[in-house]
């Protein structure tokens, strides 16, 4: 007969007593995973809702349109009409920020 029979002790698989440690630091680190993804997904909500409380949008950063105030440039490419439009838009901001030092002079005082 086998010899290995009438001892009465396993040949091979796990040892009865011995606790298993993995199973439980997997659940560890999935479990921090979560928490480190909860605070990084809380985080990005937050600054975006803090850029758009105080950074301006576009359309409140970009400037009016010197043609939309009723200047008018012409489409041409002679030296002479493009020295032209820049004569005008060059006296409309001259004009412009006469008005804001009036505005700040009126304010001052």
């Amino acid at each position: 007969m086998n010899e290995n029979m009438n001892t009465g002790t396993p040949e091979t698989g796990t040892p009865t007593n011995a606790s298993s440690g993995g199973p439980i630091i997997g659940i560890i680190i999935v479990i921090a995973l979560l928490v480190v993804g909860g605070f990084y997904f809380l985080n990005s909500r937050a600054v975006q809702d803090v850029q758009e409380e105080f950074l301006p949008s576009s359309t409140e950063t970009t400037a009016p349109d010197a043609t939309s105030e009723g200047a008018t440039t012409s489409d041409s490419d002679e030296v002479a009409d493009l020295e032209a439009d820049l004569e005008a838009d060059l006296e409309a901001l001259d004009a412009e920020l006469e008005s804001l030092d009036a505005e700040l002079e009126a304010e001052s005082e």
